[in-house]
């Protein structure tokens, strides 16, 4: 922690560089790091200053767009609907393409039902679903909200209102005719399991047809044969972005939404889930976001695996379970990570009573963590406990993880069909 007087020698070096530098993206982020300065100590009103002169001299950058939503959190914070509402509005209106265009509008949503202006609020609440419709907070409109209307892609209801996957491929399998024979190549190579060699068919057919729906399905497929999970979930996400881009998610088949909440490793999970009682669908959401289903991924901050454990935290739950010979190269291997992450899981769920939400928390930045912000932070209302955590990363994890979460229970509703 920086004492005052360190505060305030960065203070004077940020001024500096805004007024030597004051085009550059030093200058901006400077802006930024002032009114955090600031904030951290207790001057909010100069920080507050500099968000909206930031906005004013920056209107279309980045720095503007969360000095937005920083005074947006800040009025929500202090019950300032009306201060708040108005940089939602701005936030959702200027900025509807970033990262932050369906926060903004759930929030707008948010304020406005506290303003008691409920229309208004369900009309933005079903934009919201229309337009981010696989985003975390058009999963919470639908969680919180039975009269908001949206499309079945999103609820996931039927199996007879998924288009057939032939019929759909069938619409998407023209590619140039010199490139037939790198596909009939890829066929037969698939057909005796040379995957490896297959792939490289698809790949070269797919600089030639760019962007190919067939193709890409086609490689996803071969990848995930070829138990390269982690790349047929990736070559799956481009073809959900085609199709979300350009609101068409009710044209994807039942194989696709397979594919891009995928069922891998699912016997030890669902073997474990049992053992430790915790939810096989959160284990698998939890797996999807933290490595995309690659047993060897290893974060810069030494997390390996499936679930993504570091090895003092696997270390102490190897102790718990009396696995001996413990050494950080076994949280490589999909059996012992996924049993080490469970059992975490189920120290984390029976900690936290059971909430998801605090859960992933504790999963991502830490248990003891997680309690001290309970301890900070209002819990009684869900979306500012989770907007207010501190770190970025976690508050991002957790929306990704419940998202996909909420995925993987319903197409389970729909795969359980008679």
């Amino acid at each position: 922690m920086r004492s005052s007087g360190e505060r305030y020698l960065a203070i004077d070096k940020y001024k500096k560089i805004i007024k030597q530098y004051p085009e550059s993206y030093y200058a901006r982020q400077s802006y930024l790091r002032l009114a955090e300065s600031y904030f951290q100590l207790k001057e909010k009103e100069k920080g507050i200053s500099l968000w909206r002169e930031l906005i004013n001299k920056y209107p279309n950058s980045y720095e503007s767009m969360t000095s937005l939503w920083n005074l947006a959190r800040y009025y929500t914070n202090k019950n300032s609907y009306s201060e708040s509402l108005d940089y939602y509005r701005e936030l959702s209106e200027r900025f509807s393409q970033s990262r932050l265009g369906d926060d903004a509008l759930y929030w707008k949503g948010k304020i406005l039902e506290n303003i008691g202006s409920d229309e208004e609020a369900k009309i933005v609440y079903e934009k919201l679903v229309r337009e981010y419709p696989l985003s975390y907070y058009a999963e919470r409109i639908i969680e919180q909200r039975s009269d908001i209307s949206f499309t079945w892609p999103i609820s996931l209801s039927r199996k007879e209102d998924f288009i057939n996957l032939e019929e759909f491929l069938k619409k998407y399998d023209k590619i140039r005719e010199k490139d037939q024979l790198a596909l009939l190549k890829a066929e037969l190579f698939e057909e005796i399991s040379f995957y490896k060699e297959s792939i490289v068919e698809l790949k070269g057919a797919l600089n030639h047809n760019f962007g190919n729906i067939f193709l890409l399905f086609k490689l996803s497929d071969v990848f995930k044969k070829n138990e390269d999970y982690y790349d047929s979930l990736n070559y799956t996400e481009i073809i959900f972005n085609y199709f979300k881009d350009n609101h068409q998610l009710e044209d994807l088949p039942l194989e696709l939404w397979q594919s891009f909440y995928p069922l891998y490793y699912e016997d030890v999970i669902r073997e474990r889930a049992l053992e430790y009682e915790i939810d096989p669908l959160l284990v698998l959401a939890t797996i999807r976001e933290e490595s995309r289903f690659n047993s060897w991924n290893e974060s810069v901050a030494g997390a390996r695996g499936l679930m993504q454990i570091i090895f003092s935290t696997g270390e102490w739950i190897a102790q718990k379970l009396n696995l001996e010979d413990f050494n950080d190269d076994m949280l490589f291997d999909p059996e012992i990570n996924i049993d080490l992450g469970c059992w975490y899981i189920n120290y984390l769920k029976e900690r936290f009573l059971n909430d998801p939400i605090l859960i992933i928390s504790g999963y991502n930045a830490g248990p003891g963590t997680t309690s001290k912000w309970l301890k900070e932070y209002d819990r009684s209302d869900l979306d500012n406990f989770v907007e207010n955590i501190p770190y970025s990363e976690t508050r991002e994890h957790i929306k990704k993880v419940m998202k996909s979460y909420q995925m993987y229970k319903r197409l389970a509703r729909v795969l359980s069909e008679e």
